[in-house]
């Protein structure tokens, strides 16, 4: 059983233990075949969820109110925002919030397909988490960093893109701020 209070619309089960369901504001998850649901935590979504489908445990839809669509092929970690819209410039947005406690929400536009690098830093510039490490394709895309086992302090995030001829074609680093 869940504990929200939001209204649920659809639920979809990829197998006996993994499901997805989807409502007002909410996207849940379970992966005990429904005995307990975890919140998602999309800091885009407002409004209503109607519907929420996966191909497998790593890639689905959920659509919803005013034409949102929202795609993962990490199982959730990571959302594709706007199916349709592809950003005409590589772009590294400012993490929100910003000082964070313990999730804070990292997005990114990219404009062209290639290989793409998100990585989080610590102050001595080792790394301390990889949230993408893998080919995309043009889109914008969010994805949550939970920092629940770091400790207080200034991180860096950076994200690269390679073409596919391995040419560096975008390289950004912000700056965030974990205060527990």
């Amino acid at each position: 059983a869940s504990s929200t209070l939001n209204n649920l619309f659809a639920v979809d089960f990829v197998n006996g233990n993994n499901g997805t369901a989807v409502g007002t504001n909410k996207i849940l998850k379970t992966t005990n075949g429904g005995v307990s649901w975890v919140n998602q935590p999309v800091a885009a979504l407002s409004g209503d969820l109607y519907d929420v489908m996966f191909i497998n445990s790593a890639s689905g839809w959920a659509v919803g109110q005013n034409g949102k669509i929202f795609y993962t092929n990490n199982g959730g970690v990571g959302i594709k925002l706007n199916l349709n819209e592809v950003p005409r410039n590589f772009i590294l947005k400012q993490n929100f919030p910003n000082p964070f406690n313990p999730v804070t929400y990292l997005e990114f536009g990219i404009s062209d397909a290639g290989f793409v690098s998100l990585k989080i830093y610590d102050n001595l510039g080792k790394v301390k988490a990889t949230l993408v490490n893998t080919s995309l394709n043009p889109g914008t895309y969010k994805y949550d960093f939970n920092a629940s086992g770091f400790t207080s302090g200034i991180y860096f995030y950076t994200l690269k893109v390679n073409s596919p001829g391995d040419e560096e074609e975008f390289f950004e680093t912000k700056k965030m701020v974990l205060s527990k």
